[in-house]
């Protein structure tokens, strides 16, 4: 059993995961210390793939030029401000630690090794994290937590994490990602963030 199944507080889970060095030690690239929220309970959990070059340096998740987009799709659920995303969302990812740019500029997807290696974080966030609902941002964490689900499929619709809660999907809100502006997929997203203003907008 990996020791940090048996993490059960989340204070704990928190100090631990801070200097983790595991995929460094296993030869896996990386180029930051791991990116988290340090929530012990919030509105929602929002699960992303991995910091990008702006939040290795900052620490802070979805604080670049997606986290803005994500921001602005995020309005009418009342998460439009820094301030109330910050507050009222804990922001996790498949992978913990920024795995570098592609020659091409572009942020290299995490590997599937260093996915093994980050999943015990995650599962540890999901189980202690008072939060009852899931946000997964992008296709690394709709497969993490939806296995087998199509992005076409999952957006708009409300699905279900292992535990039961419910799980809203999103396209990854970067500006390189052609998927919201491909033929019937503008509806699917507004029927997400529909989804998301119900459950988390005034109100809900």
């Amino acid at each position: 059993m990996d020791e940090r199944e048996a993490i059960t507080d989340v204070s704990e889970l928190h100090r631990r995961l801070e200097p983790c060095r595991l995929c460094v030690e296993a030869g896996i690239r990386v180029e930051s210390m791991p990116v988290f929220s340090h929530l012990d309970r919030a509105d929602a959990i929002l699960v992303g793939q991995a910091p990008g070059v702006r939040e290795a340096v900052d620490r802070r998740p979805f604080i670049g030029p997606a986290g803005r987009r994500l921001r602005r799709w995020l309005e009418p659920a009342g998460l439009g401000t820094e301030e109330e995303f910050y507050a009222r969302l804990y922001i996790a990812a498949v992978a913990k630690c920024f795995p570098g740019k592609r020659p091409g500029g572009s942020d290299v997807r995490p590997s599937a090794a260093m996915v093994r290696t980050c999943r015990p974080w995650l599962r540890r966030e999901l189980a202690l994290v008072d939060a009852p609902l899931v946000i997964a941002v992008g296709t690394l964490a709709l497969a993490e937590l939806a296995p087998g689900a199509a992005l076409e499929d999952a957006v708009g619709a409300e699905l279900r994490i292992d535990d039961g809660r419910p799980l809203v999907v999103l396209p990854h809100p970067s500006g390189a990602n052609p998927w919201p502006h491909l033929p019937g997929n503008a509806p699917r997203l507004a029927r997400a963030l529909e989804l998301l203003a119900e459950r988390l907008g005034p109100g809900a």
